[in-house]
């Protein structure tokens, strides 16, 4: 299982640049979305999660992100996110990028 969602990963990687490399893409993650899915490790999601740029690969990363979110393979991981609130505002932003946040 690992192996092909490392495979999954570098095509995520790879395919993240053109219109045309998206679309192609998309039909790459509906095809493993399954799998994705029926994972048992959630902790290999989070840690393929900290290889896709949420910013660059975004297609990618919500497609994991979901899998992992899922219910099925989150029982044992805690989510890879931080929630923040100032306000009226409210980010989720994936936690290596979290700054501590003052005055809450």
């Amino acid at each position: 299982m690992g192996s092909s969602l490392e495979n999954l990963v570098t095509q995520i990687q790879a395919l993240s640049g053109s219109v045309e490399d998206i679309a192609h893409l998309h039909t790459i993650l509906k095809t493993a979305d399954e799998s994705l899915h029926s994972t048992g490790e959630p902790a290999l999601l989070v840690s393929f999660l900290d290889q896709v740029d949420p910013c660059n690969h975004s297609l990618g990363y919500l497609f994991i992100l979901e899998a992992f979110t899922s219910g099925r393979s989150r029982r044992s991981v805690p989510p890879p996110l931080c929630l923040s609130s100032r306000g009226s505002l409210i980010a989720v932003t994936p936690i290596r990028y979290a700054l501590p946040l003052r005055n809450l």
